[in-house]
């Protein structure tokens, strides 16, 4: 599933680039015609003005013999020539060598309607090349009713070659291009399927945990079911039962809050309150399930802060819990709070052995314990439900630890 993924997002950044560099050459490429053919247009304008006045000047001397010139029919460089009509009589004319190519030169500007100063298209074809023609015309009613055509033609096939080798250059540009754009696909395709199969692996792992803490729970009632048979009235068992099931609620519930804040449907229910007083709440409740732990609560003054008290608790009761669970004898947990401008640092500090180096970076894992035993009362879902009660509040969650306690310093925003 991971690969045929990846192949996916792999086509589609090929794709995407693919479009994205065809979209940038066809813009480009009708930018650079339009430009071109914008200056021929010009500069054949300028050159059609030029030889009205000259054909007015021709007109005045009387030439009754048409004047015909014979210009060179090289395709491979721009050049204008001109026809002059006095009344649909050919009077002067610049004619291409290429007997042929003038025959249809001559034939398409006399027996067609031309408007004045609109720029056409001519593809005429000589005896053994195509030819490319734009043309204007002016007309001229001179005083005496005589009638006065004038035509301006530039041979643009230079132009025309090379619109054909900037495309055949841009077609080896977008080949090597779409190369490129596989390759980089293919890395952005990874980076992107790390993450992807980073977290299916963690949702595999999560799956298989989960079915794991609760099988436990399930085989040991099993077991207590199968020993009520023989034992019916035997309280310790009865309590034995009870804390099973107790158990295995609280994983259900907190594998539910985890599916909550996985989806991100859990909202915030924010309300100013002072902080201090939900400690000893959390303090007082912990106290009476492990009367032997001596928790202290160190603050220098009261502090107000804007969060989800519920979470809060929960927050702080997850690692008062945690605290007390992995201290052994003699247990002195110490809970300080502190302020600033910004934020409110709240640390639990307890006495215990402390984590190792290379098991800090787990310490928020799901079902994650640093001796991996099953059999733990722990469900290894604690720390990682204050990693993400602490998320939800835009906070930040530490640990220091060292052979003689851990230290979980918690930064929450104070608005």
């Amino acid at each position: 599933m991971i690969d045929q993924i990846k192949r996916k997002l792999i086509i589609k950044y090929t794709l995407i680039i693919a479009a994205i560099l065809l979209s940038g050459f066809i813009a480009s490429y009708l930018t650079y015609r339009h430009n071109l053919i914008h200056f021929l247009e010009e500069n054949l304008t300028d050159y059609l003005a030029d030889e009205v006045w000259e054909a007015k000047d021709y007109v005045i001397t009387q030439k009754t013999a048409p004047t015909i010139h014979l210009i060179n029919n090289n395709n491979k460089i721009i050049h204008n020539f001109t026809y002059w009509f006095f009344d649909k009589h050919l009077t002067y004319a610049e004619v291409p060598e290429d007997q042929a190519l003038a025959s249809r030169l001559l034939t398409s500007l006399t027996e067609q309607p031309w408007e004045e100063f609109k720029a056409y298209h001519l593809k005429l074809r000589g005896s053994k090349k195509k030819f490319h023609f734009l043309m204007m015309k002016k007309d001229l009613h001179l005083r005496d009713g005589r009638h006065l055509e004038v035509f301006a033609l530039s041979n643009y096939k230079p132009i025309i070659k090379s619109f054909q080798r900037y495309a055949h250059v841009a077609i080896y540009v977008i080949v090597a291009a779409l190369i490129l754009a596989y390759l980089l696909g293919n890395l952005l395709a990874s980076r992107s399927m790390k993450y992807i199969k980073t977290s299916y692996e963690k949702q595999k792992q999560f799956v298989s945990n989960a079915t794991h803490e609760l099988r436990t729970p399930l085989s040991i009632l099993l077991s207590y079911a199968e020993l009520l048979e023989y034992k019916a009235q035997d309280p310790e068992l009865q309590q034995n039962i009870k804390d099973e099931i107790l158990h295995m609620n609280d994983l259900i519930e907190n594998l539910l809050c985890l599916a909550r804040y996985d989806n991100n449907t859990t909202e915030l229910h924010t309300k100013k309150f002072e902080l201090s007083s939900e400690v000893r709440k959390a303090i007082n409740h912990i106290s009476e399930l492990s009367p032997d732990a001596v928790i202290k609560l160190e603050t220098s003054r009261k502090i107000n802060i804007c969060a989800d008290q519920g979470m809060i608790y929960q927050l702080l009761y997850i690692l008062l819990d945690n605290a007390i669970k992995y201290t052994p004898k003699k247990k002195k947990i110490t809970v300080k709070l502190s302020s600033d401008n910004h934020n409110t640092q709240i640390v639990v500090s307890d006495n215990g052995t402390g984590i190792a180096p290379q098991d800090l970076k787990h310490i928020f894992d799901r079902f994650w314990r640093g001796d991996k035993s099953r059999h733990q009362k722990g469900l290894g879902l604690g720390l990682s439900l204050a990693s993400e009660i602490v998320k939800l509040h835009k906070g930040k969650i530490t640990v220091e630890s060292s052979p003689k306690g851990s230290d979980f310093i918690i930064n929450l925003p104070l608005k």
